[in-house]
């Protein structure tokens, strides 16, 4: 059963979970999925009712997919209304094509207006009583666009009562740079040179990879990067091992992205580093400050050849569990990498969860 409604803001299509969704691989399938500006989607688990509620997005080369399992178990385990979205053009379903999203990807300003929509739409939903505990949860480049998301939100406080404004956030294996008003930034443990030229290789490829399908060639894209990957991995400069990219594969089934949506789904990298070459990128790619009124939850594997995060960040994260400054912390859930959430799906949640049910008694 499907209806539609039409505002002046979005147009929200509501489809039950008789879709079949996540049908064929296994994956839990949503109660709801309701579209919005035009191409995305949000896929809904849990009691509307409940005084909790819960955004997700994943980033590179996720859709909806990976994180539905954890979706899932937050609303049975948790108890929590929850909502799962992709990065703009990074869905692919029957309605919304994967070569029907903009051929030159979105920009980040369109990034958090996708969550902006989201967040109202998660809230339109929600039928508790009073107004529902609201937590973002944001992966891989889904941190970024959760990120700038809160900070913007922070600069325009102009109403601590906007209801699309998240509680708590969690981010799962990246953190960007502290934000421009902190002070007194403590140095971090140091990248080794290793650690730095994989962090730049990957980031390069991958852009160069968007930059040929889209300006000069669909065949010849594949053609001149998978030799650029192999010789990546042979070198020992890949940023995931290959038991952890792996590890997504039985989710995703014979629905994994191929290889022409994945260079597609590299346009951030190449937005990356026109966004680096540029005088915006320290406030582009920075948190919010304050994390008493919006404590972070940040969760990574360790088990990579290289990081994610900013080593100062971590660093401020480490201090302000050990000083009580803040609910924030930082926590290192051994033996995963970069898809901790799928590897140590169980742990994660018990971390999650508990810092969703924690008081904050910091926030003014």
């Amino acid at each position: 059963e499907t209806t539609t409604t039409t505002t002046p803001e979005t147009t929200t299509t509501t489809t039950t979970a008789t879709t079949g969704v996540g049908s064929s691989t296994g994956l839990p399938e949503p109660d709801k999925v309701l579209s919005y500006n035009d191409n995305s989607a949000l896929f809904l688990y849990g009691d509307p009712s409940s005084s909790k509620m819960a955004l997700l997005s994943a980033g590179f080369a996720d859709d909806h997919t990976v994180f539905q399992p954890f979706a899932k178990a937050l609303s049975e385990q948790g108890g929590m209304f929850v909502g799962v979205i992709c990065l703009p053009g990074f869905d692919d379903r029957p309605e919304a094509p994967w070569e029907s999203h903009k051929p030159d990807g979105y920009t980040w300003d369109e990034w958090v207006q996708s969550i902006r929509e989201a967040a109202k739409l998660l809230r339109k939903t929600s039928t508790c009583n009073e107004k529902a505990e609201f937590t973002g949860i944001f992966h891989d480049f889904g941190v970024v666009a959760g990120a700038v998301w809160a900070s913007r939100l922070e600069e325009e406080a102009t109403d601590a009562t906007d209801p699309t404004r998240p509680d708590k956030i969690v981010f799962f294996d990246v953190l960007l740079g502290p934000s421009l008003k902190t002070k007194d930034i403590p140095e971090g443990d140091k990248l080794t040179r290793k650690q730095m030229i994989t962090m730049t290789v990957y980031r390069v490829i991958l852009a160069a990879a968007f930059l040929l399908q889209r300006y000069v060639s669909r065949l010849l894209a594949p053609v001149a990067i998978i030799p650029a990957f192999v010789i990546m991995a042979v070198s020992g400069l890949s940023p995931c091992y290959d038991w952890d990219t792996k590890s997504t594969e039985p989710l995703y089934g014979d629905n994994k992205p191929g290889i022409q949506r994945v260079l597609y789904m590299s346009y951030p990298y190449w937005n990356m580093l026109k966004t680096f070459a540029s005088s915006n990128k320290q406030k582009t790619f920075s948190h919010h400050s304050d994390w008493k009124a919006l404590p972070i939850l940040y969760l990574y594997g360790p088990k990579k050849p290289t990081v994610f995060h900013k080593m100062s960040t971590l660093k401020m994260l480490e201090i302000e569990e050990a000083e009580g400054r803040s609910l924030s912390k930082a926590v290192a859930v051994e033996d995963t990498g970069h898809f901790l959430y799928v590897q140590k799906q169980d742990e994660c949640l018990k971390h999650v969860l508990d810092f969703v049910r924690a008081e904050n008694t910091f926030a003014s």
